[in-house]
């Protein structure tokens, strides 16, 4: 019986001066799939514009086709790669690759993929005109820009370059792995939507520090209020809809690539009371939390995650 191999996708993201390592990466890639094809049924697949990209006459912008098809490939690893030169402005008023990583990262911190990794070559040169020198300085600026979120490393030639990606390939596979494992054991739970829902909107209570459940149109939606807050208690007047709200963000969260992993739970089962609640077991970096807690009664002793629904 043939073994099923799971697969794994690199984008490369650089501008033209760096091409060199750009095989670079491309070589990395096949190597490390050689061993993990056969031990770990795991192969490793290089994506980039120059020969994965295909060609078509849209009457769009290159970068537009590009970024389309890469949407399609949905891959799991983000390896930038950037020396001297940064590339010229495309119509949104960023370069090719730093459109690319833009993407990457904000797709990064909605769903926990692709993993990340940006480098830059540290050997010198040195500007022949003013041109050059442009391009030098916006490649420091976006260096600066992205030395906070610790995703970029230097290298200064080619063997340390390959043997840095070498090492976070190889790392990203292990991660896969867990990833893998921990999927078999936590399956996300699909939750319909309610067949006629009214959009409503939360405000923070003044008085407790609470997410307070209002009709209110310059209010935030409970979901984007649930992504920035560790502890979140919807509460509001009977009748307002707060089971049906938290039905809806059931149904949100099960629906979309997130960290959450919802559990819609009906308490009036246990207390005779109008109530209930939606868990949201968050996972970082796709990799879920260890401590799972219970739910628990007194809406004073809040764990992470857990939203309660109850008449007030």
């Amino acid at each position: 019986m043939s073994q099923k191999v799971d697969l794994l996708k690199v984008f490369i993201s650089c501008p033209g001066d760096v091409d060199d390592e750009r095989k670079i990466v491309r070589d990395v890639c096949k190597s490390v799939s050689t061993v993990t094809s056969r031990n770990k049924a795991i192969e490793v697949k290089p994506i980039d514009y120059k020969e994965n990209i295909i060609p078509q006459i849209t009457g769009k912008e290159a970068q537009f086709l590009i970024d389309e098809q890469l949407d399609k490939e949905k891959y799991d690893i983000y390896i930038g790669i950037m020396w001297h030169r940064f590339g010229d402005p495309l119509s949104i008023r960023v370069s090719p690759t730093e459109n690319e990583f833009n993407i990457a990262l904000d797709r990064y911190e909605k769903t926990g993929s692709p993993l990340i990794q940006f480098y830059f070559k540290d050997a010198e040169y040195n500007p022949a005109n003013d041109d050059e020198k442009d391009q030098v300085k916006k490649v420091a600026s976006f260096k600066s820009r992205i030395k906070d979120l610790g995703l970029y490393s230097g290298f200064q030639n080619s063997l340390k370059f390959q043997g840095s990606v070498n090492e976070f390939i190889s790392s990203c596979v292990e991660k896969f792995q867990i990833d893998q494992s921990l999927n078999c054991s936590i399956q996300k739970n699909q939750y319909e939507m309610l067949d006629s829902y009214l959009i409503r909107s939360v405000v923070k209570n003044p008085n407790d520090d609470m997410a307070s459940f209002l009709y209110e149109e310059t209010a935030y939606d409970l979901v984007e209020v649930i992504k920035e807050n560790n502890k979140v208690i919807l509460v509001g007047d009977a009748g307002i809809g707060k089971t049906s709200e938290l039905k809806r963000v059931a149904n949100y969260f099960s629906d979309k690539e997130t960290f959450y992993y919802p559990f819609w739970v009906p308490l009036n089962t246990y207390t005779g009371n109008d109530m209930g609640a939606v868990r949201l077991i968050k996972t970082e970096k796709s990799k879920p939390h260890s401590n799972i807690f219970p739910l628990h009664n007194n809406l004073q002793q809040q764990y992470q995650w857990i939203l309660y629904s109850a008449n007030h």
